[in-house]
């Protein structure tokens, strides 16, 4: 699937997240975990080098979409749930241990569902952060894509999500489109993984590489993880730049 500014309103309208409700850089931000980019402006990629850097990436397999095709990860699939905030976040954790030189491991993304009251329902993405951080994430096998009940879940789930937690974000700054892609660029180019939310779409997916491609606004075509069972999606234009964007950049390092 492509998704541009010409067909986006075609594009089946999600119900699975809120709008953004912590500023950029305030306190309450950084207690839930997410380090604004201004803190790492030295990671900032300048346009009139963005092209090398990601021909470069691309060329040496750096980005997360490269540790996923090597992992031979499958795509997630939410059902029928309203968990799409719960498995992009899943979906970067699982590109993110492979870059650490961890086990690729396949997690549950309903592990989370604590934070919504085991409801299907939507959720903020900073809501997520703080939860996952705190709880972790159990296996796949514990807690199987499309439910929600945790009666459905394996025995000892919640003491398997201990060992799979994120634990260091780095938030992005809005204030302007074009600054949004750049920062959203450089992290990809950096092998992070992005949690990303589209307010148009009502929709958080997980964002797994960038392109260079001069047909495209800002000469960026984005690949990105869609958790309806598709796996890979390509987006173009303002359709590809997130309002909400999160690299996350360290796991938990487990013995299990």
């Amino acid at each position: 699937m492509i998704i541009t500014d010409q067909n986006w309103q075609v594009i089946p309208r999600q119900n699975g997240i809120l709008p953004r409700y912590l500023s950029y850089g305030s306190t309450e931000a950084r207690t839930h975990g997410l380090t604004p980019f201004a803190d790492n402006l030295d990671a900032l990629i300048p346009w009139d080098a963005m092209e090398e850097r990601i021909n470069e990436a691309n060329e040496l397999r750096q980005m997360p979409m490269h540790y996923l095709e090597e992992s031979k990860a499958e795509p997630h699939n939410q059902g029928g749930t309203n968990y799409c905030w719960a498995y992009a976040l899943v979906e970067c954790m699982e590109a993110l241990r492979p870059m650490e030189n961890q086990v690729y491991r396949r997690l549950g993304p309903a592990s989370l569902g604590w934070l919504v009251g085991w409801r299907n329902r939507g959720n903020f993405l900073s809501s997520a952060i703080k939860g996952a951080m705190e709880r972790g994430i159990a296996r796949s096998d514990l807690v199987p894509d499309g439910l929600y009940n945790p009666r459905d879940f394996g025995d000892g789930w919640q003491d398997d999500a201990m060992n799979h937690k994120p634990h260091e974000f780095t938030d992005t700054d809005r204030s302007s489109e074009k600054f949004m892609a750049q920062q959203c660029a450089s992290l990809l180019v950096a092998g992070l993984p992005l949690y990303l939310a589209f307010n148009w779409w009502g929709h958080a997916i997980a964002g797994m590489g960038v392109v260079w491609d001069e047909r495209e606004k800002y000469n960026l075509r984005w690949i990105n993880w869609n958790s309806h069972g598709d796996g890979r999606i390509e987006m173009t234009g303002s359709r590809g730049v997130p309002d909400e964007a999160y690299a996350v950049r360290v796991t938990t390092v487990d013995a299990s």
